[in-house]
Order: structure tokens, then sequence, then C-alpha cells
């Protein structure tokens, strides 16, 4: 008869550890969405500033070269975010597998 609450108890504890690690993804993907957002909101404020503080300068090939990055950088985010939402949105997708496939033809 001791075996039964054993058993119950090895249970119940892997069950807390299971629950306790799909929270702890669920929790991590959550952060990662809003680290994103956060980082590309950050990026798109530090190309504002830069182009308005030195608008009227003459800047070094190195500094138009990381300028250059960063809009890089920010149009990919962009691009990256727009290719999630059709990836959630299937009808969507098809639209625009079929506009492209008209394009092509």
């Amino acid at each position: 008869m001791s075996t039964v609450p054993g058993k119950r108890l090895k249970l119940e504890s892997e069950g807390r550890l299971k629950i306790t690690q799909q929270l702890r993804i669920k929790s991590r993907r959550k952060y990662l969405v809003k680290r994103e957002k956060d980082k590309r909101a950050e990026l798109e404020a530090d190309i504002i500033d830069d182009e308005y503080l030195f608008q009227e300068e003459e800047l070094t090939e190195r500094e138009r070269k990381e300028r250059e990055h960063k809009k890089k950088l920010l149009q990919l985010a962009k691009e990256h975010e727009q290719a999630r939402k059709l990836e959630k949105h299937p009808v969507a997708l098809t639209f625009v597998q079929d506009m492209f496939a008209v394009s092509i033809l």
C-alpha cells in the first residue's frame, strides 16, 4: 500500500516538472517577441536620431556604411515581420503566392 502514494507523488512531481518546462518555454517566447519589438523600435529611433543630428554633416565612409547597415537591418526586420504575419494568415499567403505566380507568367 505504501507504493501507491509514492507513485502518485512521483506522477505529480513529473507533471509539475513538465508544466514548469512548458511555462518556461511560453514565457521565453513572449519575452523574445517583446524584445524583438523593442530592439526594432530602438533601431528605428537610432536611425531617425542619427539622420536628424547629422543631416548637414559630411559623414566618413565608415559612418555612411554603418548608417546603411542599420537601415538594411531595419528593412530586413520589417520584411521578416510581414512574412511572419503571412504565415499566420494562410489565406493571405495563398493570395500572395497566386499574385506572384501571375506576375511570373
